[in-house]
C-alpha cells in the first residue's frame, strides 16, 4: 500500500514557533469527526528538519517517524476515554488535548486526516506523557 507523505506540511510544522497550532491547521477542523468509546486521536510526531545542534536531517530519517514513531499529540478524545471500567483503572490520570503521549507502536492504527499523519490508540495503550517528544526513540 502506498502512502502519500506530507513533506510540505512536515517542513512547515518543523519551522513553526507553535507546532500544536500548525498541526491543527494541517489536520483541519475535527468537529465532523467523532472518536468512539475509549479511543484517542493523536497527531504523529515528526522530527524537525534541523536538530538542536543544527544538523539537517534527510527526509528519509524524518519520514521514518510516520511509520515507526511512538509519540503523538492528543487531538481528540472518545467520550469514554480515561474513564475507569471493569478492565482498566486510571486512578485519575489522563491525557489532555495538546499533550504529547507515548504508546507501543503495535497498539496504534495509522490514518491520515487531511494533510497530517495521525493515529488512533486505546486510552489504556498510552503509557506515558512527555513535555519533549524529541527525546523518545
Amino acid at each position: 500500500m502506498s502512502v502519500v507523505l506530507p513533506r510540505r506540511a512536515m517542513d512547515e510544522v518543523s519551522k513553526s514557533a507553535d507546532p500544536f497550532a500548525e498541526i491543527l491547521t494541517r489536520v483541519g477542523g475535527l468537529s465532523g469527526i467523532t472518536i468512539m468509546y475509549h479511543m484517542v486521536l493523536l497527531a504523529s510526531y515528526v522530527k524537525p528538519e534541523r536538530t538542536r545542534g543544527g544538523v539537517i536531517l534527510i527526509d528519509q530519517s524524518r519520514e521514518e517517524d510516520i511509520f515507526q514513531g511512538k509519540t503523538g499529540m492528543v487531538l481528540k478524545l472518545g467520550r469514554e476515554a480515561f474513564q475507569d471500567d471493569l478492565d482498566t483503572q486510571f486512578h485519575g490520570q489522563k491525557a489532555e488535548l495538546g499533550e504529547w503521549v507515548v504508546f507501543k507502536l503495535g497498539d496504534a492504527w495509522k490514518i491520515q486526516i487531511r494533510d497530517w499523519p495521525c493515529l488512533l490508540v486505546r486510552d489504556s495503550a498510552i503509557k506515558m506523557k512527555t513535555d519533549d517528544p524529541s527525546i523518545i526513540f
